[in-house]
């Protein structure tokens, strides 16, 4: 016997119930059929096919062939997975034009300080260029964080910002590090995460 039931991303189930009852997490139509023991949820992308787990971002059901299991245990639907991929290849799209960025700031600093000082100008451009170098980087991998705390007005959100880049520019190397490191793993992912999307 088929049942068609509305929910929101899961189903909360009571057994001892001969009605089943439905949790709301994301507003959709999904397919159910009640069988020995509670009710089978069907794959959201094979209708005939019984589910096995349900998407960590969208909350659909999905079955075993639809199912990719992420290193931290996660489980996504087909869409979700190539939806990260995407983010992910977008994130590295970004590291590079700030690379780039921080490339033609730090050569423009160098420049002006050999232009202004002569050879004089060559270290402390190369100390501080490099500096500059890092920066966009650093600032783009540190702004990820999250903050300490939510500013209460604009001076406040001015000056945590102003804290920001301050600290940015003081371990400008130390971002340009983690964030070469974090590029890295963030292309392995993206890759496997898009060839996975490509095999199903």
């Amino acid at each position: 016997m088929l049942y068609w039931g509305i929910s929101e991303g899961g189903v909360n189930l009571n057994e001892k119930c001969n009605k089943f009852l439905l949790s709301f997490y994301y507003l959709k139509i999904v397919k159910f059929k009640i069988i020995k023991g509670g009710i089978k949820m069907n794959c959201y992308h094979h209708p005939n096919t019984p589910a096995v787990a349900t998407c960590r971002d969208c909350g659909k059901a999905i079955c075993r062939d639809c199912t990719t299991e992420m290193s931290n245990g996660d489980l996504l639907c087909p869409s979700c997975l190539e939806s990260l991929g995407l983010y992910q290849l977008n994130w590295l799209k970004k590291f590079k034009k700030r690379l780039i960025a921080g490339g033609i700031l730090g050569g423009v600093f160098l420049f002006f300080m050999i232009k202004e000082l002569g050879t004089a100008g060559i270290l402390w451009g190369l100390i501080i260029g490099f500096f500059l170098f890092c920066l966009p980087v650093s600032y783009f991998v540190f702004g990820e964080t999250p903050d300490p705390y939510v500013p209460t007005s604009l001076e406040s959100a001015g000056k945590l910002e102003l804290l920001k880049f301050g600290i940015s520019f003081i371990t400008s190397p130390i971002g340009l590090i983690k964030g070469i490191s974090q590029y890295k793993r963030m292309k392995a992912a993206a890759e496997n995460n898009l060839n996975r999307v490509n095999n199903q």
